[in-house]
């Protein structure tokens, strides 16, 4: 999507997500508090920067706002893309923010076809590494038209009857990647499951449940 152009406009675009995502995140569920802090994080700098710029500005003082947008864009489109652009997310929510509706045509790729087959490795301590693929080739490479894999996990002894048990999720763009625990949960079993998500949101088939202790 196109972001504003305008300083002020952007700037109030940005704010206007910050906060409607604040005020939903609860809800929603799907959104990771790290990513949404790390989107915050990015905003807020943004926003120092502008309030820093006076008529009397230096050159540099515009330079360091104008690089405080570059990053909050950057992570303005990876927010929006793997946790706004989501069903979770209504169309409401979505024109509240000032973003465009998703495109709910339907094309060949509406639907994620392909599957997922995780291996879990551990390395370290409170670290479980998950190296996942395709099912059935031995590339590594996201499926064409996916932009990462949903992973939800929870610690439980016995597996989790259904996703929504699960209590945590992240969206992960490449493999291997890590979860980290903390020190209490070591000695506790930890279950997994993984999916493919297109770039429309919409999430596939979640591969069958794995476990293991954590270290």
């Amino acid at each position: 999507m196109v972001f504003p152009r305008k300083i002020t406009s952007f700037l109030i675009f940005v704010l206007t997500i910050r906060s409607f995502v604040c005020k939903r995140i609860d809800d929603w569920k799907h959104i990771p508090k790290e990513d949404f802090n790390a989107l915050v994080e990015k905003i807020n700098a943004f926003e120092k920067e502008c309030d820093n710029i006076t008529t009397d500005s230096t050159r540099a003082q515009i330079a360091r706002r104008n690089m405080a947008m570059k990053a909050c864009e950057s992570q303005l489109r990876h927010f929006i893309r793997f946790y706004l652009r989501n069903p979770i997310v209504t169309e409401s929510d979505l024109v509240a923010m000032h973003i465009p509706p998703i495109d709910r045509i339907r094309t060949p790729h509406f639907e994620v076809r392909e599957t997922v087959d995780l291996f879990i490795h551990i390395r370290g301590t409170s670290n479980i590494i998950l190296d996942f693929r395709q099912s059935g080739t031995l590339r590594k490479a996201r499926p064409k038209n996916c932009n990462g894999a949903v992973i939800i996990w929870t610690l439980s002894d016995t597996e989790p009857l259904s996703n929504e048990a699960y209590s945590f999720h992240k969206i992960a763009t490449r493999t291997p990647c890590t979860i980290k625990f903390n020190s209490i949960d070591r000695g506790k079993k930890a279950w997994f499951r993984i999916a493919w998500q297109n770039k429309r949101g919409i999430v596939g088939a979640f591969c069958r449940a794995q476990n293991t202790i954590v270290p």
